[in-house]
């Protein structure tokens, strides 16, 4: 498992099959995951249920991240290559820097795929700061 399915202080809110985390990499602001709480390692193991709720929390993340931020593009993934257990990256992207807490935020490949991204490493308190203001939009 990785830091996002133990590190329960990333944890931006628990639904009933999936978890929103913000991802400890903020090189994208805002950047978050999503995981099953069940585990299951292949997509086609989802139910009905859990497909429609990961629908609605994206479509909560996305209305959040647009109050706050006002992101340009959206990317989602999901691999498993490094841990199989279903989750999502939710990448979002921006044409322009953004400032948050008097810190900016460029999207270096802004118009290229999201990854590799450099790492944008911060301190857990404002780490902290990120994930109560998307819990507070949501």
């Amino acid at each position: 498992m990785t830091e996002y399915f133990t590190d329960k202080s990333l944890d931006i809110k628990e639904f009933k099959f999936w978890t929103l985390a913000l991802n400890s990499n903020q090189s994208y602001l805002g950047r978050s995951i999503c995981y099953l709480h069940t585990y299951k390692e292949n997509i086609t193991e989802l139910t009905d249920e859990e497909f429609l709720e990961l629908k609605a929390i994206i479509k909560k993340w996305q209305d959040a991240l647009t109050k706050l931020w006002k992101p340009d593009f959206w990317n989602y993934s999901q691999l498993g290559n490094a841990t199989p257990h279903i989750h999502f990256h939710f990448v979002p992207r921006y044409k322009e820097k953004r400032t948050f807490d008097g810190a900016e935020f460029v999207d270096e490949r802004w118009g290229k795929n999201y990854n590799p991204s450099p790492a944008r490493p911060v301190d857990k308190e404002f780490v902290d700061k990120i994930r109560l203001a998307i819990q507070g939009a949501l």
